[in-house]
Order: C-alpha cells, then sequence, then structure tokens
C-alpha cells in the first residue's frame, strides 16, 4: 500500500448516480472523496481500463462522520454483472480489490457499504499495479 498525495483528484459535490448514468470517472492514479448520504446509499464511478492490465482499487472511510465498514464492487460496462467485491480487504473494515481486466472498456466502481447499513464519508482510489494507492485522508 502507497501513500499518495494529500488531496482527492476528484471529489463528490452531488450525489453519484448508483448505476452507469453517473457523472464521475475516476482515472487510474487518482483518487475520490465522496459521501453516502444513507445507509442504502451507493456512488459509481466509471473506470477505464485496458485489458491485461492489473488493477487495485480501495475504499476506506475517511473525516469524523466516515463510512464506518466499506464495501467495494466492481462491476462490468453493464453495470450489472459482478465481476470482483470486497468487504475487509484492508485494515479497519476497509476495503480493496486487485483485478486484471480480460477486455478493454469501462467498467464501474460501487462505492457502498457491508450490509447497506453506514453512511458517510469514503476515499476511493484506483492505481494500476497489485498495490493500493491511498491519499492523506484515505490513509
Amino acid at each position: 500500500m502507497a501513500l499518495g498525495g494529500g488531496l482527492p483528484d476528484l471529489v463528490e459535490t452531488t450525489d453519484a448516480a448508483a448505476g452507469t448514468a453517473t457523472a464521475y470517472t475516476l482515472a487510474i492514479g487518482q483518487t475520490a472523496q465522496g459521501q453516502l448520504g444513507s445507509a442504502n446509499d451507493h456512488d459509481f464511478y466509471a473506470v477505464n481500463l485496458v485489458a491485461g492490465e492489473t488493477y487495485t482499487f480501495a475504499m476506506t472511510g475517511t473525516g469524523t462522520d466516515n463510512v464506518v465498514d466499506t464495501y467495494l464492487r466492481l462491476y462490468a460496462s453493464n453495470g450489472t454483472s459482478l465481476l470482483a467485491q470486497n468487504d475487509d480487504g484492508l485494515p479497519g473494515s476497509n476495503s480493496l480489490i486487485t483485478f486484471t481486466a480480460a477486455a478493454s472498456g469501462t467498467y464501474y466502481l460501487d462505492a457502498g457499504s457491508f450490509n447497506n447499513a453506514y453512511a458517510g464519508q469514503y476515499g476511493v482510489s484506483a492505481t494500476l499495479g497489485s498495490r493500493a494507492s491511498l491519499d492523506l485522508r484515505m490513509g
């Protein structure tokens, strides 16, 4: 796990859609800060992946009003075919997915909470390779 820069590259200013209609695209090497407004909230981020490349995605609760137990999912380009998911891959009930893309295209990260039970602030990152990168808020 590598510690990246101090501030997120992307900040969710309006609630991200819970599906492929999301207005947010997370570039590889970027971090984002968001807010689950309710326990059942899910925030999707589009990510563009290249076939044969390995990527690592991380999600942590951030701030004083943090998501206590994050749950991260990765969906195929249709936004419904679940490719990977993780609950506690990082310390503190935070999430980590390492994934090798079989095809190039747009995939979707779904930032949520375990059992849809928690709301609050979170950070999410997308990194090329098999090590997570966290900004200062996420670390």
